[in-house]
């Protein structure tokens, strides 16, 4: 009789193991399916541009798995995406990516951000926006924004021959017409608002003879010519633009060509 009794002990806690077995198994499942939900959830919320309910979703993914550097990285750009981001609240944007680092260092995604983000703060940290680029190059020659990055960062710093090696680095890298359009209306724009007019004139001229549709340029060639003092130039494009930016130099030209 007691040797019955614990025969059937034994199957009623083998069949109990089993069914705990099972409900694990099953509960780990769903945690898995939840976590691939969430991820998608946030991503769709990344997308519509909703980045406050973004971040919070990615809050909860850290919280399932803290080793992911990708849901760091994301939350760091939700941050600086949804808020106008100074001071106090920049820090707490690195420290993300910093995050993200410290669990996968070289993690190309947190330096091209952070390398990124360092340049939206302004002047005062390109330097450490350069070194990220580096840091990337180190690995990656084919990073063509870092280069794009690094000629606005140079033409800022009116290192004119250390922006146009960059700007062609970027270009030679770029396989598609339509990016190497936008790499060239980059620098068109930024030769503009750093004050090389002439060296302005010649990009935006070369993006119209590419027949790019990406950008209407004649206010920006009508205001440079302005600037080299060309005034019916000047007049000729302001007659051209569709736009009519309302700021003091289109004011001047429209007096000018009446």
């Amino acid at each position: 009789m007691a040797i019955k009794l614990i025969n059937y002990i034994n199957v009623f806690w083998a069949k109990k193991t089993s069914i705990i077995l099972v409900v694990f198994q099953i509960s780990l499942a769903g945690c898995v399916v939840n976590i691939k939900e969430l991820e998608s959830k946030a991503e769709s919320e990344m997308a519509k541009g909703n980045y406050k309910n973004a971040k919070r979703k990615y809050t909860k993914l850290i919280k399932e798995d803290s080793n992911n550097p990708n849901y760091y990285v994301f939350r760091a750009e939700c941050m600086y995406l949804s808020h106008a981001v100074k001071n106090k609240y920049s820090i707490k944007v690195i420290n993300e990516y910093n995050k993200a680092l410290a669990i996968t260092p070289w993690y190309l995604p947190a330096l091209k951000s952070r390398a990124r983000f360092y340049y939206f703060l302004g002047s005062d940290t390109y330097s450490y926006s350069i070194r990220d680029i580096d840091k990337v190059f180190e690995v990656d020659l084919k990073y063509a924004e870092g280069y794009l990055l690094k000629f606005q960062i140079y033409m800022e710093r009116r290192d004119t021959v250390s922006a146009y090696k960059s700007y062609n680095s970027a270009f030679l890298l770029l396989e598609n017409d339509r990016d190497k359009r936008i790499l060239l209306l980059n620098k068109g724009l930024s030769e503009f608002e750093n004050g090389y007019f002439k060296n302005a004139i010649i990009s935006l001229k070369e993006l119209r003879v590419m027949n790019s549709t990406l950008f209407n340029s004649n206010d920006v060639l009508a205001q440079a010519y302005w600037k080299m003092g060309i005034n019916d130039s000047a007049c000729h494009y302001f007659q051209l633009s569709t736009r009519k930016i309302p700021n003091s130099t289109m004011r001047k030209i429209e007096a000018y060509c009446k």
